[in-house]
C-alpha cells in the first residue's frame, strides 16, 4: 500500500494566493448584480453640499456605520462559519469597482493573531504593510496591500472582531480613503 505524500505548505500557500482573488473577483460581480437586501436607510435628511456628502446608514447586530453614497449596493452575506457573526458587502461602481465587506466575528481565544484573514495577510509581509490606525474611538491593526488595491481594518472589542475590508480599482478613491471614512464612521451597538 502506498502513503500519498502531503502537498507542500508553499503549494497550498500558492493555491490560496490564486484563489482568494478570484473569489473575491467574483464575489464582487455578484454584488454588483445582486438585490439589495440589507436594511439601508435613506439619504442623511441634512441638505447635501459640495463640502457634505450624502450619507446612509446601515445597523446590523453589533455595529451602526455611516456610509457614503458612492456605495448604492448593500447585501447581507451569509456565512456557514460559525464564529461569524454578520456580514454585509457594500458595492460601488462611479469610479470604477470598489467593495467593501464588514464581518463581525467572535474573537479568536488566542488573540487577533489567530484569525485566519489576519494571519493569510501576516505571511505575506512582500504583499501586505502592517500599521496601527486610530479611526474616531477605535483602534485598528491595518494591513494594506503594496499596491494599494486592498486596505483591511481588524478592530477588536472582547469579545468581537470587526473587520472592514476595501478594495478598490478606482483611480479617484483609493481603498484607503475608503476604508478611513467608514472606519471612522464604525461604531459597535451595545447587546
Amino acid at each position: 500500500m502506498k502513503l500519498r505524500k502531503r502537498p507542500p505548505k508553499v503549494l497550498i500557500i500558492v493555491v490560496v494566493i490564486l484563489l482568494v482573488p478570484a473569489i473575491g473577483g467574483w464575489l464582487a460581480w455578484r454584488t454588483l448584480n445582486g438585490p439589495t437586501a440589507a436594511p439601508v436607510s435613506q439619504p442623511s435628511s441634512a441638505a447635501a453640499t459640495e463640502s457634505t456628502p450624502v450619507t446612509h446608514s446601515l445597523t446590523g447586530h453589533y455595529f451602526a456605520v455611516r456610509y457614503p453614497s458612492e456605495f448604492t449596493t448593500v447585501n447581507e452575506i451569509t456565512s456557514q462559519d460559525p464564529n461569524s457573526l454578520e456580514q454585509y458587502r457594500l458595492g460601488a461602481t462611479a469610479h470604477g469597482v470598489t467593495t467593501a465587506v464588514i464581518s463581525i466575528a467572535k474573537q479568536p481565544a488566542a488573540g487577533l493573531g489567530d484569525d485566519s484573514s489576519y494571519k493569510l495577510r501576516k505571511i505575506q509581509p512582500d504583499v501586505y504593510r502592517e500599521s496601527t490606525e486610530t479611526y474616531g474611538t477605535n483602534q485598528a491593526t491595518v494591513m494594506t496591500k503594496q499596491d494599494g488595491s486592498e486596505t483591511t481594518a481588524f478592530i477588536v472589542k472582547s469579545p468581537y472582531l470587526a473587520t472592514i475590508a476595501v478594495t478598490s480599482s478606482s483611480p479617484v478613491r483609493s481603498s484607503a480613503d475608503s476604508l478611513k471614512g467608514l472606519a471612522a464612521a464604525f461604531q459597535w451597538v451595545q447587546n
